[in-house]
């Protein structure tokens, strides 16, 4: 599987959104953009800590330098540079990548999600050997599947109990977009 060598997250802009490589700056943008649905749906319900996310944004930035399967992008404004959230792209060794994203409550509703998640897919399909991308979302996160719709993802179906949320399993709905679409 081809794959371009990076030692940190290439900028990627579409003139609306850029995304960069994490910095350790980010820390208290990234813990003030923690709220309760960034944690219910990505965490677990769990608060981030300045412990927490030092150690992301660390883990985040070795993982370029390491070529590792994961690899995240801080989602910015392009003007200020302001951190709006984040988007990661896992790649997997059959050519499927699964797919993640957040936007602080500050920014949502404003189309910044699905340009992100965009950029990162065309990213992995042109540099990453990445032929499918997946978004595996909880039934009940509308916000996100309107994301991934918008971004060019097909819902596929439910598959149910497949997630966790606390200690009760959830359905998800797989959504996908196939490289050439």
């Amino acid at each position: 599987m081809p794959q371009a060598s990076f030692v940190e997250a290439p900028p990627l802009s579409d003139g609306v959104v850029l995304l960069d490589s994490f910095q350790l700056p980010d820390v208290e943008a990234q813990l003030a953009g923690d709220d309760a649905a960034n944690q219910k749906w990505l965490n677990d319900s769990l608060a981030s800590t300045v412990e927490t996310v030092t150690r992301a944004i660390c883990d985040w930035r070795r993982d370029w330098q390491t070529g590792a399967a994961r690899r995240t992008w801080a989602l910015r404004d392009p003007a200020t540079h302001a951190l709006m959230g984040g988007c990661e792209v896992r790649v997997n060794e059959d050519e499927i990548a699964h797919v993640s994203y957040w936007v602080f409550p500050q920014y949502r509703g404003r189309g910044f999600a699905p340009k992100a998640l965009q950029l990162v897919v065309a990213f992995a399909f042109e540099h990453l050997g990445v032929k499918r991308a997946e978004a595996y979302v909880d039934v009940e996160n509308v916000a996100s599947r309107a994301v991934a719709r918008k971004a060019g993802f097909i819902e596929e179906g439910v598959l149910r109990k497949l997630g966790t949320r606390g200690n009760r399993r959830v359905d998800l709905v797989i959504t996908s977009k196939l490289i050439g679409e």
